[in-house]
């Protein structure tokens, strides 16, 4: 985990946009267990680039921390944007 995240999180010092760093360190920190940063990292992905499976993941972390409205809100953005598979 450590070393994966530091790169995206040097990616992420370089240019704070960068969708595709926020979404994997989200990826990392929902596998690491670690909710809080994978919450974040979700969040500030969609708000650079919405797509379908991120809201997905953002769905489950929602559900892993006990947090069902906010995940169903996420499933219902992703089915809204064409993802129709559920996880």
């Amino acid at each position: 985990f450590d070393e994966a995240a530091a790169q995206f999180e040097q990616a992420l010092a370089l240019d704070p946009r960068d969708f595709q760093a926020h979404y994997q360190l989200g990826k990392l920190a929902f596998r690491a267990n670690r909710l809080e940063d994978a919450t974040r990292h979700f969040q500030a992905g969609l708000a650079l680039q919405p797509l379908a499976e991120a809201h997905q993941d953002l769905a489950r972390v929602y559900k892993a921390r006990g947090m069902q409205a906010e995940a169903e809100r996420e499933l219902e953005a992703a089915r809204r944007l064409g993802g129709g598979k559920q996880r």
